[in-house]
This record gives structure tokens, C-alpha cells and sequence, in this order.
């Protein structure tokens, strides 16, 4: 019996706003950091930054102008700050946030992973309809198990970008898990379960 296959979308849409908090501090005042996650929502977002050589006085400045800052590891923090335009919307939207990146403090980049290519679209006439402008760079099809659920494809994707299956590591599953707020774990267990899942797909293509 056939492993049935299930479809998704990975797009990548810009994002044209200027009423982000951590970024107007961050790009003028942060010489050598990086977005890795954002987590939006309607009132606040939560902003997950890995900054070169953090230290007491780096942070202290950090935490004075978003004092909702909280160091997660030796150069790593979560700010959290009021939702600029953009993370008000993605937060009404059914997608899930893979990475996202600041290309200035008037610009966002985020690639989510939805429905389908039409999801997408949809997704940038929502922004465009809220007074933003937006823009579709991209959106590739991505083929899964249908056992997979999306948690565990949005983990499977999110550890992939960040280099967790790279030859050699970029990150570990310790580090992971403490930038997605869950234990190391749970995390293995999930990516456990999940790398099961293709195998047995794999398997089952070659009978």
C-alpha cells in the first residue's frame, strides 16, 4: 500500500513597513546581528536575535529601549515588543512563519509555509489590502507524507534552515530547542518521529 503524499507551499514575501520597534533599534544601534525567528501576534511579537559579542553593556542598551528582553544563551536573546503593521496581519493568517529577515528598518522579509500557491498570493492581497506594500518573491511546492503533521513539517523545516541536518552542524538540537521555547526533548522526539515518517515513505516508494 502507497504512502499518500500531501502538498504545501514555501513562499518568501517582502514586506514593506517602518513601525517595527526592534528593528528602528536594532539596524542603526546593532553593528553584527541576526534575526532567526519571529513569532507575530496581534498585540506583541516576539523576536528571537543572535547579536556577535553580546555583552553587559550591549544588552543593558538593548533591554533600555525594549525592556521586554530576555537572554536565552551566551549571544542570544528574545525581545519582545508591540506588533508593527505587519506581524498584526501574519498573525491573522493561516501559515506558519519558517525565518524571517530585516533588509532595513523599512523592510521585512518573511518565508512561511502554506496551502498552496493561491494561499500565498492571497496572503500578499491581505497585506496589500491592510496599506502595505507587499511582494511575492517566490513560492516552490513541497511534497510530504500526509502522516506528517504541520508541527512537525514547520520543525523539520525550521531545523533544516538553520542547519541541523548540515554535514557539518550550524546549530544543535539544545540550541534549537531553546530558540523555539521547548525542551531538547521534545524537540528530538518530534524530529525522531518525523525523520521516521520519511524513511518509512522512502521504503515504501522502493517495494
Amino acid at each position: 500500500m502507497g504512502v499518500i503524499m500531501a502538498f504545501a507551499t514555501v513562499a518568501t514575501i517582502k514586506v514593506d513597513r517602518g513601525d517595527c520597534d526592534v528593528a528602528n533599534f536594532f539596524i542603526p544601534n546593532i553593528a553584527e546581528f541576526n534575526l532567526e525567528r519571529v513569532s507575530p501576534g496581534e498585540a506583541q511579537s516576539n523576536h528571537l536575535l543572535s547579536i556577535r559579542h553580546l555583552d553587559k553593556a550591549k544588552l543593558r542598551s538593548i533591554k533600555e529601549a525594549i525592556p521586554l528582553t530576555t537572554k536565552v544563551g551566551s549571544d542570544k536573546i528574545w525581545c519582545r515588543s508591540r506588533a508593527c503593521s505587519a506581524c498584526r496581519l501574519m498573525a491573522s493568517m493561516y501559515s506558519l512563519i519558517i525565518r524571517s529577515q530585516f533588509h532595513s528598518t523599512d523592510s521585512v522579509e518573511y518565508t512561511i509555509l502554506c496551502s498552496n500557491p493561491r494561499a500565498a498570493e492571497a496572503i500578499v492581497e491581505i497585506l496589500k489590502t491592510g496599506g502595505l506594500r507587499a511582494t511575492l518573491l517566490s513560492a516552490g511546492e513541497v511534497a510530504y507524507p500526509l502522516s506528517l503533521t504541520a508541527r512537525e513539517m514547520e520543525i523539520l523545516l525550521i531545523a533544516h534552515e538553520r542547519g541541523l541536518f548540515d554535514d557539518k552542524r550550524r546549530t544543535t538540537v539544545r540550541e534549537l530547542a531553546a530558540d523555539l521555547s521547548i525542551s531538547a526533548t521534545a524537540l528530538s522526539n518530534i524530529i525522531r518521529r518525523s525523520v521516521r515518517k520519511i524513511v518509512e515513505l522512502q521504503l515504501e516508494s522502493v517495494r
